[in-house]
């Protein structure tokens, strides 16, 4: 098989990384510029603040690791920030999810949200899960296809055992039987 040169690998990641980034960014904007405008939960700005925060942060100690880990041990400070971008995941799928549909007009007082806002917290949450369910699945149809494989391996084996078993056994048998 040929091997990926690790230059390409690195762009591929950084790409990622640089994607990441924009997202991050687009979540902190959206938060700060709607952090009065949602008083039905009026965590769902803050969680796109601390969400595209913490997310930016950590995205540039993980795009700057090269340089970084020459003076500290990069990986403590990278496990803490997807923790708490974990935890703030949790929290924003509580908060968000529990007021699913809010109204969208701000005549009906402390019970709406503006809409860009709660709808960019809604679509980003929801397009997570279902990046993870895809993940899972594709987990669990790569298990079912090797056990497959090996089941039918293993079917391939049994034939074939039986089948010199029984081209022996006709060896072994005398002439006038097989007659």
């Amino acid at each position: 098989m040929k091997k990926i040169p690790s230059h390409i690998l690195k762009a591929g990641i950084r790409i990622t990384l640089l994607l990441a980034i924009a997202v991050y960014f687009a979540l902190l904007v959206v938060g700060v510029w709607g952090i009065q405008k949602c008083p039905v939960q009026e965590y769902i700005p803050l969680f796109l603040i601390a969400t595209g925060g913490v997310g930016l942060f950590s995205k540039f100690i993980t795009f700057m690791r090269d340089h970084i880990a020459l003076h500290i041990d990069v990986k403590y400070i990278e496990t803490t920030f997807y923790s708490v971008e974990t935890v703030f995941f949790i929290l924003g799928s509580y908060w968000v999810y529990k007021e699913y549909q809010p109204k969208y007009d701000p005549s009906y007082g402390n019970h709406y949200c503006n809409k860009t806002v709660y709808m960019f917290a809604f679509v980003y949450l929801t397009a997570l899960y279902a990046i993870a369910v895809a993940i899972v699945s594709g987990f669990a149809c790569f298990l079912v296809c090797i056990l497959f494989l090996k089941t039918v391996e293993s079917g391939e084996e049994n034939v074939d055992a039986e089948a010199q078993t029984n081209t022996e056994e006709a060896e072994n048998r005398p002439a006038q039987e097989v007659a």
